[in-house]
């Protein structure tokens, strides 16, 4: 099988997932979030395995993070503020108490990174589905939708018209021409989301959600090719076949997603 051939098969299926587990039901949308925070967990502590220990505990956070959204709305209660406060004490514990810990404090650093770039995003992802109070699957597969038109036209305009790096230090062939053309492009698909579907969202609505999405994505793109470089990994993993790891799909809605929440939960 070729290359191209099994990355469209992949990349496939990927969005297929994401549609379905976002579209049908609540339950589904809120479990495969919690599924992602373990395997890009899994992901993001294979990568620095060679350097820093990364802490068990930076997973149990943004895990705990994800029930708190899960319960919340199922209506068991908002047990936040408990949970962080647990959870970095947790982390701090098990620093202390890690042998080596006390030549660096690089582990816990990169163990806290962990746990918020995913509890974050990952806890706050589904509850786009429900930011009204019933489940609205359209926002956050709108979400989707916007991250991935941003991403293949910075990708195409880059590489017919681009000339001047983005940035040469974290990803040499981002260009600013492509940044642009992917703006360009989501805004339109933000257009087109207003006016075909059925969400109850406006356009200006749809619009700052497109720029979000752009935006957004272009730096948590970057901020994960800074992960990477830190590293000395070339993907996060090699889960989708032709495609890299988890992170490098998810990269993108890592950084959308808060500020998506944010703004969907002020209108």
């Amino acid at each position: 099988m070729s290359e191209l051939i099994k990355r469209g098969i992949f990349g496939a299926i990927y969005v297929l997932v994401i549609i379905g587990a976002t579209s049908i039901n609540p339950k589904l949308s809120f479990g495969l979030f919690g599924l992602f925070i373990v395997l890009g967990f899994a992901e993001y502590r294979g990568m620095f395995r060679k350097k820093f220990k990364i802490y068990w505990t930076a997973l149990l956070l943004p895990l705990a993070m994800w029930a708190n959204s899960t319960w919340k709305f199922f209506g068991e209660g908002d047990h936040l503020p408990t949970i962080l406060i647990l959870g970095i004490a947790g982390l701090l514990m098990e620093h202390v108490f890690t042998k080596g810990s006390e030549h660096s404090a690089q582990g816990l650093g990169t163990s806290l990174i962990a746990a918020f770039y995913l509890g974050i995003p990952l806890s706050l992802g589904p509850e786009i589905a429900v930011y009204s109070g019933s489940f609205d699957y359209l926002p956050l597969l709108g979400i989707f939708i916007l991250i991935w038109t941003n991403d293949t036209f910075a990708y195409l305009v880059g590489r017919k018209l681009g000339r001047h790096s983005l940035s040469k230090r974290l990803s040499p062939k981002k260009s600013i021409e492509g940044m642009l053309g992917g703006i360009a492009f989501a805004l339109l698909g933000g257009y087109l989301l207003s006016e075909y579907s059925s969400s109850t969202l406006n356009l200006n609505e749809w619009l700052i959600l497109a720029m979000i999405a752009s935006i957004g994505g272009t730096i948590g793109d970057l901020f994960e090719s800074s992960l990477k470089r830190s590293a000395g990994v070339k993907d996060s993993g090699n889960l989708i076949p032709g495609h890299g790891g988890l992170l490098d799909r998810i990269d993108s809605f890592l950084f959308v997603a808060p500020l998506a929440w944010l703004y969907l939960s002020i209108l």
